[in-house]
């Protein structure tokens, strides 16, 4: 297991590397994106990214909201898309 440096939250701990999962919603439509790679304090949880991971993260979960928003205005009787990428 990877281990990081003193966490810059709480000072108490040294971060590993875990696989982390982020959760984003917008009207009424939730996107769930997991495996993330990341540093995380064992103490505080706080978690650090690789420099380019937040704003890959987040720019996928802005297609996937937006696919979810759109699908859910076209076909409002689902409420469940699972997506997974191998």
């Amino acid at each position: 297991m990877k281990k990081g440096k003193i966490c810059t939250e709480c000072k108490k701990a040294e971060t590993q590397f875990q696989f982390v999962s982020m959760e984003f919603e917008r009207e009424g439509v939730q996107v769930k994106v997991e495996e993330i790679p990341a540093m995380v304090c064992p103490n505080c949880e706080e978690k650090a990214f690789a420099p380019g991971i937040a704003e890959q993260v987040i720019a996928v979960a802005n297609e996937m909201l937006g696919a979810a928003g759109k699908a859910k205005k076209e076909a409002p009787e689902l409420h469940q898309y699972i997506v997974n990428v191998a």
